[in-house]
């Protein structure tokens, strides 16, 4: 289960050589952890790429939120949508007006081709979510984003894979779309079974990836 919204980085583009003037086009804004950038009345309409830190997508109805995708140094999106915006650390976004931003589509072939690639890593990351959503249990879920992470940020080890979350187990339920408690049994469940070891707070083994892979497969 994917976390990121995309796996192209725009900081990468920005950085080559002749894109200077590009990337000064972008202002740079801090937000700090637990602010809400672009939130309602006073929403902007912009285009801002993550320059630093991390944010999150998510959905509320009345009292539920359910989270879409994380945004990394890298990512880009739009304020203009109906998906909510939360920094979960200090952040550093840079921003574009979006009517400007189509300007410099046309303008930079690179900046074209480089978001036809993005709206397919948004096309695939709605239909993994709703996929997930649809026919997969919660310990599943759960399983999937434990090997995922493990798999893109993991560390190997002799003893196994080392994987550092920056989620805790409340923004982890959000993320599977679970209650708390369900997500915390899951995890205890997987203890148990030695299929992941929690080390410290954020930092977990995986001593085999194959048996937690063969875990979410028997769901």
């Amino acid at each position: 289960m994917k976390t990121r919204l995309m796996d192209i980085n725009l900081l990468d583009l920005l950085a080559r050589p002749g894109m200077a003037g590009l990337r000064r086009e972008f202002n740079l804004r801090s937000f700090p952890a637990g602010s809400r950038p672009f939130a309602p009345p006073q929403a902007e309409n912009v285009v801002f790429v993550v320059a630093s830190g991390r944010a999150r997508l998510y959905l509320s109805f009345e009292e539920r939120a359910f989270t879409l995708s994380h945004l990394e140094p890298g990512d880009i999106y739009s304020s203009h949508t109906r998906a909510d915006i939360e920094v979960l650390e200090d952040t550093g976004l840079l921003v574009l007006p979006t009517q400007r931003f189509r300007e410099l589509i046309v303008a930079h072939p690179d900046l074209t081709r480089t978001m036809v690639r993005v709206l397919g890593d948004v096309l695939q990351s709605s239909f993994d979510i709703i996929n997930s959503l649809a026919f997969k249990d919660i310990p599943r879920r759960v399983v999937e984003f434990m090997h995922f992470e493990a798999t893109a940020h993991g560390e190997k080890r002799p003893e196994g894979r080392l994987v550092r979350l920056s989620v805790n187990t409340e923004q982890l339920a959000q993320i599977v779309g679970a209650t708390r408690q369900t997500v915390s049994e899951t995890l205890s469940r997987l203890y148990r079974q030695n299929l992941v070891q929690r080390l410290r707070r954020g930092v977990y083994l995986i001593p085999d990836m194959a048996a937690l892979k063969n875990f979410a497969a028997e769901r």
